[in-house]
């Protein structure tokens, strides 16, 4: 098993996710369960204000789909054609996307999609994307990204009660970090497409066999940085009770 994927589980076992825990931010004077981080993000938080989640760089939740235009190109420098425009028929919104060269420097090529309501019209989430069909970005980079932001998001003092870190999720994704501010609006940072821990120590004791290396080829991870202005009730179509 490749030696970064064998770090990251270390890290989720030191954690207590060997049967898929969940470690949650310990109130102020506790200690945590996630580990230094959490803590630092403790001890942080009651030295400075309360991080906020209001977008994504200058892009803020409640914009416009002509003002998000506007602040796509001015944080990246791209033209409006480069900007693509897709509809989801479910749920009805309308999703502004560009993939943006190292994003994160070092880190490869990123996908940032930003979301507008259904009936607001306006932004209402924004999802960032790495993943190896973006750019041939490895395994190891990818890697390296969820661990960077990771560190650098439990460090911004977000009341502790609305932290979770490593917290295996029941698809076999992995949330590395939620955060979520006093008007309920949330910061999510999930990597998917490890293998189990049960399926990474079988690809371990295969290693230098053709069925291990398959494995570790199949491994491809997908980190998803999210930025979500109202989690509980999101701005998308639904059939209203008694409309069937």
């Amino acid at each position: 098993m490749n030696t970064m994927f064998a770090a990251l589980f270390a890290a989720l076992l030191a954690a207590g996710l060997a049967h898929g825990g969940t470690a949650f931010a310990a109130p102020a004077g506790t200690t945590s369960t996630a580990g230094g981080a959490a803590g630092a993000a403790e001890e942080g938080a009651a030295q400075r204000a309360p991080a906020t989640v209001e977008g994504f760089r200058s892009a803020k939740f409640g914009m416009t789909e002509e003002e998000l235009r506007k602040a796509i190109r001015t944080d990246f420098g791209l033209k409006d054609t480069e900007i693509e425009r897709t509809d989801n028929p479910v749920e009805r919104t309308t999703s502004l996307s560009a993939t943006v060269k190292d994003l994160l420097p070092g880190g490869g090529a990123a996908r940032v999609s930003y979301i507008l309501g259904y009936s607001s019209k306006k932004l209402i989430h924004v999802n960032v994307l790495w993943a190896h069909e973006l750019g041939a970005t490895s395994n190891e980079t990818l890697l390296a990204n969820a661990t960077t932001l990771q560190s650098y998001l439990s460090e911004q003092p977000f009341p502790p009660a609305g932290v979770a870190m490593n917290a295996q999720l029941a698809d076999g994704s992995i949330l590395l970090f939620r955060g979520t501010d006093a008007k309920s609006r949330t910061v999510l940072l999930v990597v998917s497409g490890l293998p189990r821990p049960a399926e990474a120590a079988k690809a371990g004791a295969a290693k230098g066999s053709e069925k291990g290396a398959e494995k570790a080829a199949e491994s491809k991870p997908v980190v998803r940085l999210s930025y979500i202005a109202n989690p509980a009730e999101p701005d998308i179509f639904r059939v209203k009770p008694g409309q069937f």
